[in-house]
């Protein structure tokens, strides 16, 4: 992950998800509601609840991510040292 990954997570939840490779959940689900918020953020205020929202969305993907591929490098290191414990 890139550190553009972290600043569109925070500002704008859709690139995200078009840059992770999942198109629907950005064009159906976050894009919409993206809109929506920055609409209803100029008018009424109420558009940072749903910016919010689509944020933490992101960030709990973001962070699911992460935890699956520290799990994995780690998988993978004590298999490697299993093996090589199991060749001396």
């Amino acid at each position: 992950m890139t550190f553009f990954h972290y600043l569109s997570v925070i500002f704008c939840s859709p690139l995200y998800y078009l840059m992770i490779g999942r198109k629907k959940m950005a064009l159906a689900v976050h894009l919409p509601i993206y809109i929506m918020a920055l609409l209803t953020f100029l008018l009424f205020g109420f558009g940072a609840i749903l910016w919010l929202g689509l944020t933490f969305h992101a960030a709990w993907d973001l962070r699911s991510r992460l935890l699956n591929e520290m799990v994995d490098l780690q998988a993978k290191a004590i298999a490697r040292e299993m093996k090589n414990v199991s060749n001396s």
